[in-house]
């Protein structure tokens, strides 16, 4: 079965002797998009190296499709379909695969994990819609993709962000690290305020977290923390990649590790290595 070979790449999916045995000819008008194409953005100087191999060698590769009715869906090999409709071709080489919904999506994730190709809200957002449309845990997509655990909850966190700054982290513009640094605010506002500074004044993740904390510790009249207090809580706040609080009374106190939802929760106690059965 298809889904055995999942997390251990393309190859396992199909192998190059399958490829050319099962290689076909069809024509382009009767291609159809992936619908479950993670990847929203696509680089158009790599779009135009590939219309100028495919005009000097053809097309190398097939694509994979999949039978929808009397057309066909893609599966693997966006950008060679694009750049072969822009070449102009009539005909394209293809393997036809029988899959299902939750196969094409994972295929195609898989396919775009390995080349490095999405960044982290593309992959938030197919991790998530595996979890949404196919009924699958963390635990599943972690199995599926070939991550751990709490990479596929980190990702999935980024998601809670305001839209405008998801736009940001598609663009570059804010760094992943930067995003978790984010996340340990409560409003949107303050969100929204700091990552324009970190792109107006070119923060360093350490920046950020330095002037988060500055915003957000509540302090009674007269109490300050300690330099080493801060500075723990700047660790723990890295590590765990949500708000953590020191509470100190003497020799004895609080540590504060916050979490929003039972997903949540599940992440920070993996992180401790924790295991509840």
């Amino acid at each position: 079965m298809v889904k055995k070979a999942l997390g251990r790449g393309l190859g396992a999916l199909f192998p190059q002797e399958d490829l050319k045995k099962d290689t076909a000819f069809i024509p382009l008008t009767i291609i159809r998009p992936n619908p479950y194409q993670p990847r929203e953005d696509y680089s158009n100087s790599q779009i135009e190296n590939l219309i100028e191999s495919i005009k000097s060698k053809g097309i190398i590769q097939p694509i994979v499709v999949r039978r929808s009715g009397k057309v066909y869906e893609l599966v693997c090999g966006e950008r060679r379909y694009r750049a072969a409709k822009k070449v102009g071709l009539k005909d394209i080489p293809v393997i036809i695969k029988d899959l299902s919904d939750r196969e094409v999506l994972e295929i195609a994730l898989i396919e775009n994990l390995q080349r490095k190709d999405l960044n982290p809200i593309e992959e938030a957002k197919a991790f998530n819609r595996l979890i949404k449309e196919f009924k699958l845990t963390q635990s599943d997509v972690s199995r599926v993709v070939g991550k751990e655990r709490s990479t596929v909850a980190n990702r999935l966190r980024l998601l809670k962000l305001p839209l405008s700054i998801q736009s940001m982290i598609k663009r570059n513009e804010v760094s992943e690290g930067h995003a978790r640094a984010l996340l340990s605010l409560n409003d949107e506002t303050s969100m929204l305020s700091i990552a324009k500074e970190i792109i107006q004044k070119k923060l360093s993740v350490r920046d950020v977290e330095r002037l988060i904390q500055k915003r957000t510790v509540k302090r009674k009249k007269g109490e300050r923390k300690d330099p080493f207090t801060n500075e723990a809580e700047r660790i723990l706040r890295e590590k765990f990649g949500t708000r953590c609080t020191i509470q100190k009374r003497g020799n004895t106190g609080k540590l504060i590790i916050e979490f929003y939802s039972q997903e949540d929760l599940e992440r920070l106690l993996e992180i401790l290595s924790v295991s509840i059965d």
